[in-house]
């Protein structure tokens, strides 16, 4: 599984699901929500403290809105990622 680091200031313009495996995101610095849409809602985890992580679940959409400049970990499955929309919900997928 590819591991990254990236910073963010912005909210990144997509959504995004990974059909091959969970991703884990971890926050290094910053303050950021995690959104997971599940079930026809959003699910909003805050991640505010160094070492704070959320695994986002197989083929369930997600982003990331940060509320300060934020760098992130990601361990991601290499395969399949789908892309969505900025608003996430329509099932817009790049595979």
């Amino acid at each position: 599984m590819p591991v990254s680091r990236r910073a963010f200031s912005e909210p990144r313009p997509h959504w995004e699901r990974h059909p091959d495996g969970d991703e884990m995101v971890c926050l290094l610095s910053g303050d950021e929500d995690f959104v997971l849409w599940i079930d026809g809602a959003e699910t909003v985890l805050r991640l505010s403290r160094p070492g704070a992580y959320v695994v986002a679940p197989r083929d369930v959409w997600h982003c990331a809105r940060p509320r300060a400049p934020s760098r992130i970990l990601f361990v991601t499955p290499d395969a399949g990622t789908g892309h969505g929309s900025s608003h996430g919900r329509a099932g817009r997928d790049s595979r």
